[in-house]
């Protein structure tokens, strides 16, 4: 059942022309991260929030954080996938959402431990266990996006070129560039993706959590250094309904509509007109 529901129709009313570009962004509970047994209750709320997302904030991309769902195979991952994909096709809207490969009985908290030097070994192999699936409308089938990197440390010892190659989305006539979590500090994808002329109408950052201040660094990047739109989604404690960042702003943007979603998983989801300028 729903927690909240702020709706600001006014305001939408005024925002209603065919070339916006809305995206549903959303904070998820962090202690329910990398359950292996809660991903049909993380299918059943992530179709409530498609539907809200399209009937009730009129969004064109819904961004579902790293690591939604938790798989212990990546068959297991597509297949679940492919229920989101079947509803996001229906609804027209586009949608990026996470699947991890845990280990049987992985918590949160374990997986947090995970020793450096293994996570460079990995980031060195392109083996991490975290992808991104996404799909846009016009798209003949989704994508599967592998993470790169997870520090900015680490970035270097990604494989070239595939750790500068920007991952893009079309949604409404609108380039959106596509940020896996850690992949946010890597400097050489931080360079391409502020590249004219092919300089996207926002960046979106799919998180696993917010751990200390680290993934603000990356939305802070984008949004002041490059001058894009950044909206973040991510597993975090307390209620907070999504996040965009502008360019040149010290604040953060008031979601036009905001909706809360299921008690144990839950997500916090805020809708946001990003601003486009000629």
């Amino acid at each position: 059942m729903p927690l909240t529901t702020t709706i600001f129709r006014e305001e939408l009313a005024m925002r209603s022309d065919d070339s916006l570009l809305r995206v549903v962004s959303m904070m998820a509970d962090l202690e329910t991260r990398c359950d292996l047994l809660g991903n049909e209750a993380r299918l059943r709320i992530a179709e409530e929030v498609m539907d809200w997302a399209k009937d009730s904030a009129r969004a064109h991309l819904a961004v579902f954080p790293a690591g939604y769902f938790s798989v212990s195979n990546l068959t297991e991952g597509r297949t679940l996938f492919k229920t989101v994909l079947r509803q996001a096709e229906q609804r027209h809207l586009a949608v990026v959402l996470g699947v991890d490969k845990c280990a049987s009985g992985t918590t949160a908290k374990a997986s947090s431990k995970t020793g450096r030097e293994d996570i460079d070994l990995l980031v060195e192999k392109g083996q991490l266990p975290f992808w991104l699936f996404a799909w846009a409308p016009g798209m003949p089938a989704h994508a599967e996006w592998r993470q790169r990197s997870t520090t900015g440390h680490n970035g270097w010892l990604a494989p070239s070129p595939e750790c500068s190659e920007r991952r893009l989305l079309s949604i409404n006539g609108h380039l959106v560039d596509v940020v896996a979590c850690g992949e946010g500090f890597n400097r050489t994808l931080r360079a391409s993706i502020g590249q004219e002329p092919r300089k996207s109408s926002a960046v979106v950052i799919a998180a696993h959590t917010s751990k200390g201040s680290r993934i603000w660094n990356a939305t802070r990047h984008f949004a002041n250094d490059l001058r894009q739109p950044t909206l973040l989604s991510v597993h975090q404690v307390g209620i907070q309904y999504g996040e965009m960042r502008l360019p040149g702003s010290a604040n953060y943007a008031r979601a036009e509509v905001t909706r809360s979603f299921g008690s144990t998983p839950s997500i916090h989801a805020g809708a946001f007109t990003v601003p486009i300028h000629a």
